[in-house]
């Protein structure tokens, strides 16, 4: 989200992982503590908005676990939703059959 300043995040990696850092900023808890006003459709985040947010900050080894986590379980929700997508074209291609099968 690119107006007129730029911001590079750059995490001390004793205290905070990049994973979690991009998890966290990525993330609906994130994303809803802005206002991501927008200004001829391109989205604004006030510097001051990003100052008020607070990050819980747990420890390297449960951020990792926490990150570890989420993506096992993002990977199961992309796993889910291929099944999903398999499962509607089969479903479609019944009907179709039985549709041309009814029609002969």
């Amino acid at each position: 989200m690119l107006l007129q300043r730029v911001a590079r995040l750059v995490p001390d990696e004793t205290q905070l992982s990049a994973a979690f850092l991009y998890m966290w900023l990525t993330s609906d808890a994130f994303v809803g503590a802005i206002d991501p006003g927008r200004s001829n459709g391109v989205p604004h985040i006030s510097t001051k908005a990003v100052a008020e947010i607070s990050l819980w900050l747990p420890s390297l080894e449960a951020q990792a676990r926490i990150v570890r986590h989420a993506n096992e379980l993002l990977a199961v929700c992309h796993r889910l939703a291929r099944a999903t997508e398999r499962a509607d074209a089969t479903a479609l291609a019944l009907s179709k059959a039985i549709r041309g099968s009814l029609g002969s």
